[in-house]
C-alpha cells in the first residue's frame, strides 16, 4: 500500500471516528432529553455541556441559551443570583453554600439534598436534588451532573399531614414490632405527660415495659395486632412520666414490606380516663338502686335465716338427748353458711373496687345471681334456666357479670309486675364461621358465650328500642327507677369486646341477648395433700381481734386442740407483746379492720422484727387489703370473714407444717 493509499484510509477512518463521536453526543443528547428529570452537565471549568428538555421546562431557559455559559450562569433561573449550587459542592466542598439546602446528604462522590426555590418561573417550589462527580477514561475529574425534581406537591402534602399530625387531639403513633417508637405527635407526648414528642424519644425505649401499666396488656395487643393486622378500641392503662397512670383507647395497624413483613406498626391513642370515671360512678349508682330493688328480697331471706337459727338454738337448749341437740346445732351451722354466702353476695356486687378482668367460668355467677334474685322476686314471677354443663369461659370482672344478670332480671320482672310470668334463662356457647351469618353487625368470627334472658312481660315499643341503652332513659314512673341499668348493661358489654341485641314487642315480651367472646381454659385440678380434718398441735398463737367474743372463742378453741394462745382486743397492746418477747411466738392471726392499728400496719410491724413469721389476716371486708397485696406484705394467708373454726384451724396446722 503506497503513503497515499495509507493517508487516505487514515482520513477515511478520522472520519468515521468523529461520525461516530457525533452519533454518540447525539445518542447522548438524546437520553439526557429522554430523562424525566431535569438535568444539566458541567465540564471541570464549570461551564455547562448539557441542558435537557426537562430543565427548559422547568426553568423556562432553552439550551441553546445555556450551553458554553459559565460562571454560575445555571444558578440564575433557580435562585435569581449567580452562586455555586449542588452540582458545583460535589466538585469543592463549601459548608457555607450547603447550609442553604433544607437537608443534605453525602455519600462518596454523590451528594444528594433539597431546596426550597422561591423564584423558579415565577412561583416558589420545592426541589429534590442529586449530584455526581463525572471521571474521564483516566480517572481524572471532567466535569459532574446534577438532576433535579420538583417535588413541591409532596412536601404541600407532608406539611399538611404534618399539621393534622402536630395538631390532631388524639395521639399517634409509629413504633416498630420490637417495642422502640419511631414518632410519636405532640398529642401522644401530652397524653402521656411528657414535654414534647422528642421527650418521649428520648425517654422511651421500650414500650412494653415502661408505659404499660400491665405488660400483659402490651402482650395481648401485640397477638392481636400480629394475628389479625389491625386493632380497634382497645381501652389499656398506661404509665405517666409523673408516675400517674392514664387510661387510653387504643386503635392500630400493621404496616408490612412488599415481602409481608411488618415493618411498623402506627396508630392512634386518646385519653378515656375521664369517661372512664363516669361510668364508673354510673355503674355504682346503678348497682345501689339495684341493691334497693332487691332490699326487700334480701331482708326476707335474712330474716328466714334468723327464724331458722334462733328456733333450732332454742330446742337445742330444751333437748337432753345429745344426738338430737346435734343435729339442731347442724341445723343451726347450715343456716350460719347460708348467711354467709348471701353477705358474700351482696358485698361482692356492691362493692366499690372492680376487679381485673381474669377468666371466669361464668356458669357459676348466674347460678349464684339466680339464687339472690329468687328471694326479691314474688311468687307470680317464675324463673326458668337452661343452662350448659359445657365450659363458659369469658376474660371478665365476675362483679359485672353478677350486674348484667340483676340488672336485665330486674327489669324483666318489672315489665311483668301487674299480671306476672316466666323469665326463661339461656346460657349456650356459639360457634360463628366464615359460612354463618353472626347474629349481629359488631360479631366476628370466632367462639361466644350467648346468654338469654326472655321475659312474658308488656314488650318494648319498637319507637324506643334505639333508646332503651341510652343513659337515663326510662319507661318506669319516677321514684322508680334512673334508666341507668341497661345503658350500664351495654357498657360492660362492650367492654369485654362482645354485642348485646333486643327481640321485643309490644304485648310479646322481650328477649335480650347477650353475646361475650370465650376463652378456652384447660380444665385443671388441684392437687392437695391428704389433711387431718382434727388437726391438733403445741405451738404457740398470737391471736388478735377487737370483737372480744371472737377472742374468747379462739382461746377455747386452740386450748381444746393443745395450742398455747395468747389472745388480746388491742393491736397495740399485741405489738408490744411482740416487741417485748418476738420469738415466743410461732403464728399470728389477726383481724384486718381494727381502732387504733390496722391488721396490715400491725403484720408489717411483726415482720420487719421476723421477716419468716407466719401470719393469717382475717378480713369481712375492706377495699384496703386483697389477696395480691396480702402477698407483697409476705403475709401467708388471707381469709374472708366469718370462717369457721374447723376451717381455720386446719389453715393454722398446714402453715406451721410449712
Amino acid at each position: 500500500m503506497t503513503d497515499q493509499q495509507k493517508t487516505k484510509r487514515q482520513l477515511m477512518n478520522l472520519k468515521k471516528t468523529k461520525e461516530d463521536l457525533l452519533e454518540a453526543h447525539k445518542r447522548l443528547d438524546q437520553i439526557l432529553d429522554y430523562l424525566p428529570d431535569a438535568t444539566l452537565v458541567i465540564d471541570a471549568q464549570g461551564k455547562v455541556i448539557a441542558w435537557n428538555k426537562a430543565i427548559e421546562q422547568m426553568t423556562g431557559v432553552g439550551a441553546s441559551d445555556m450551553l458554553g455559559k459559565g460562571n454560575y450562569e445555571y444558578a440564575l433561573p433557580f435562585y435569581g443570583e449567580r452562586r455555586p449550587i449542588l452540582i458545583d459542592l460535589v466538585l469543592q466542598h463549601s459548608e457555607e453554600m450547603e447550609v442553604k439546602y433544607t437537608s443534605v446528604e453525602r455519600k462518596d462522590t454523590v451528594m444528594h439534598g433539597e431546596a426550597y426555590v422561591p423564584v423558579l418561573k415565577g412561583g416558589e417550589v420545592y426541589l429534590s436534588v442529586t449530584a455526581g462527580i463525572l471521571r474521564d477514561s483516566k480517572g481524572s475529574i471532567a466535569g459532574a451532573i446534577e438532576s433535579i425534581r420538583d417535588i413541591t406537591d409532596r412536601k404541600k402534602a407532608e406539611d399538611k399531614y404534618k399539621g393534622i399530625f402536630d395538631n390532631a387531639v388524639m395521639g399517634i403513633f409509629q413504633v416498630t414490632p420490637e417495642g422502640k417508637i419511631i414518632s410519636v405527635n405532640p398529642a401522644f407526648a401530652r397524653i402521656l405527660g411528657y414535654d414534647s414528642p422528642e421527650d418521649v424519644l428520648e425517654t422511651i425505649t421500650d414500650i412494653g415495659r415502661q408505659i404499660y401499666v400491665n405488660h400483659q396488656d402490651y402482650k395481648t395487643l401485640s397477638i392481636q395486632i400480629h394475628k389479625f393486622g389491625t386493632v380497634q378500641g382497645a381501652e389499656v392503662e398506661l404509665l405517666r412520666k409523673d408516675g400517674h397512670s392514664v387510661w387510653v383507647d387504643v386503635s392500630g395497624c400493621s404496616v408490612c414490606d412488599g415481602s409481608g413483613k411488618t415493618r411498623y406498626y402506627e396508630g392512634t391513642i386518646q385519653d378515656v380516663t375521664k369517661r372512664r370515671h363516669l361510668e364508673y360512678l354510673l355503674r355504682q349508682a346503678q348497682k345501689m338502686e339495684a341493691i334497693g330493688s332487691l332490699a326487700g328480697g334480701i331482708a326476707h331471706d335474712f330474716n328466714n335465716i334468723l327464724a331458722s337459727m334462733i328456733g333450732f338454738t332454742e330446742m337445742a337448749n330444751k333437748e337432753t338427748r345429745e344426738n338430737i341437740r346435734r343435729k339442731y346445732h347442724d341445723r343451726v351451722l347450715q343456716s350460719c353458711d347460708r348467711a354467709k354466702h348471701l353477705v358474700s353476695q351482696i358485698l361482692s356486687f356492691s362493692r366499690q373496687k372492680e376487679q381485673e378482668k381474669y377468666p371466669v367460668d361464668i356458669r357459676f355467677i348466674i347460678q349464684e345471681a339466680l339464687t339472690l334474685l329468687r328471694a326479691t322476686l314474688p311468687s307470680t314471677i317464675e324463673i326458668r334456666q337452661e343452662i350448659t354443663d359445657e365450659q363458659t369461659t369469658v376474660l371478665a370482672d365476675p362483679t359485672q357479670i353478677h350486674q348484667i344478670m340483676m340488672n336485665l332480671c330486674t327489669n324483666a320482672a318489672y315489665a311483668m309486675k301487674e299480671k306476672g310470668g316466666f323469665i326463661d334463662i339461656h346460657l349456650s356457647n356459639l360457634q360463628i364461621t366464615h359460612s354463618s351469618m353472626p347474629p349481629h353487625p359488631d360479631l366476628q368470627t370466632g367462639s361466644y358465650i350467648q346468654l338469654s334472658i326472655r321475659d312474658t312481660g308488656q314488650g318494648i315499643d319498637s319507637a324506643i328500642q334505639d333508646k332503651i341503652f341510652d343513659p337515663f332513659f326510662t319507661t318506669k314512673k319516677p321514684n322508680e327507677g334512673t334508666g341507668l341499668g341497661l345503658s350500664v348493661v351495654y357498657g360492660i358489654v362492650k367492654s369485654c369486646g362482645g354485642a348485646v341485641d333486643v327481640q321485643s314487642s309490644l304485648g310479646k315480651g322481650a328477649t335480650f341477648v347477650i353475646y361475650l367472646p370465650s376463652i378456652h381454659r384447660e380444665a385443671y385440678q388441684e392437687t392437695t395433700e391428704e389433711e387431718d380434718l382434727d388437726p391438733r398441735g403445741n405451738e404457740r398463737i398470737l391471736f388478735i381481734d377487737d370483737e372480744e367474743s371472737l377472742v374468747v372463742l379462739a382461746q377455747a378453741f386452740f386450748q381444746s386442740k393443745g395450742y398455747q394462745i395468747t389472745s388480746t382486743v388491742s393491736s397495740i397492746e399485741a405489738l408490744t407483746l411482740f416487741q417485748r418477747t418476738p420469738e415466743a411466738f410461732d403464728l399470728v392471726i389477726t383481724d384486718m379492720t381494727m381502732p387504733e392499728m390496722t391488721g396490715a400496719d400491725l403484720a408489717r410491724s411483726f415482720l420487719t422484727i421476723r421477716p419468716n413469721l407466719p401470719i393469717i389476716l382475717c378480713t369481712g371486708y375492706s377495699d384496703a387489703i386483697h389477696l395480691e397485696k396480702a402477698r407483697k406484705l409476705n403475709i401467708r394467708e388471707l381469709v374472708a370473714k366469718p370462717v369457721s373454726m374447723r376451717d381455720l384451724g386446719i389453715l393454722v396446722r398446714r402453715l406451721l407444717n410449712r
